[in-house]
């Protein structure tokens, strides 16, 4: 059984329908906030639950005994933590849904995995992470300690969290920093789709940064395929690593690590 965090957003949606196509058992969580359109989540859903092996919660993983108590009737094997408050411009103005989304409701999922004890949580961290480092590639190998929103900043808390509780109860954790994913039913707040409907409706096209930006896309497919490869191979403790010269990607003392996907 595998329980899947925001099973009805963008991401979420294409891991549940990969995993169910692969004959797993998913059990999918996903309050429907309003930050965008819920018909959209509503319809993702209504696919998911047309299938056999998949069953839904509609859930606040801020809500502590309602997220204790889907953990402890599904006891996954696994779990893929995609719930999360999204966005960079909404932080500005709507601070707190970040914190409640994104460090408390994550909270929640590591007291879970603390008490059922999965093979493996997976977790959405974000590109964002790398903040002011000017050094390209990125690399999870650098350090990412510049977030330069609320948004990155509560993702690698995650990150953090996630180390702490891999050490101090065995939790093997992943997080996997995704780069701007694009695809079949994506988020009306994301640039690709901006773009597409205002040209569809003969609308200007918004462009931001003077027109000199540059930016990598993924496509969802590679987001998923990367996202499955990543729980199918739980964290392992780098016998390499040393503390005095720490690698930020991975841990000498916990089964932790950090992926860039895309």
């Amino acid at each position: 059984m595998i329980l899947v965090t925001g099973s009805a957003g963008f991401i979420g949606y294409h891991v549940a329908q990969a995993l169910l196509d692969r004959g797993e058992s998913v059990v999918g969580v996903d309050c429907i906030s309003p930050y965008y359109d819920p018909d959209l989540k509503l319809a993702r859903l209504a696919r998911l639950e047309a299938r056999s092996g998949y069953r839904h919660h509609r859930i606040d993983l801020a809500d502590r005994d309602a997220a204790a108590a889907v953990f402890g009737s599904v006891r996954p094997r696994g779990v893929v933590h995609l719930a999360a408050q999204p966005g960079v411009r909404y932080s500005l103005e709507h601070p707190e849904a970040y914190v409640d989304s994104n460090l408390v409701g994550f909270l929640s999922v590591l007291e879970g995995c603390r008490a059922t004890s999965p093979d493996h949580l997976v977790f959405a961290s974000t590109s964002s992470a790398y903040g002011a480092n000017a050094t390209l590639p990125f690399s999870p190998h650098q350090p990412a300690n510049h977030p330069l929103t609320l948004y990155a900043a509560t993702k690698l808390a995650n990150e953090s969290m996630a180390h702490a509780y891999a050490h101090l109860f065995g939790i093997p954790c992943t997080g996997l920093r995704f780069f701007t994913v694009y695809g079949p039913w994506t988020r009306p707040d994301m640039a690709l789709y901006r773009f597409a409907d205002a040209i569809v409706a003969g609308r200007p096209v918004d462009v931001y940064g003077q027109g000199r930006m540059q930016r990598d896309f993924t496509y969802v497919d590679d987001i998923v395929s990367g996202v499955i490869a990543a729980l199918d191979r739980p964290a392992a403790q780098n016998p390499e690593w040393r503390a005095e010269t720490p690698d930020p990607a991975t841990s000498g003392v916990a089964p932790w690590r950090i992926l860039n996907i895309g």
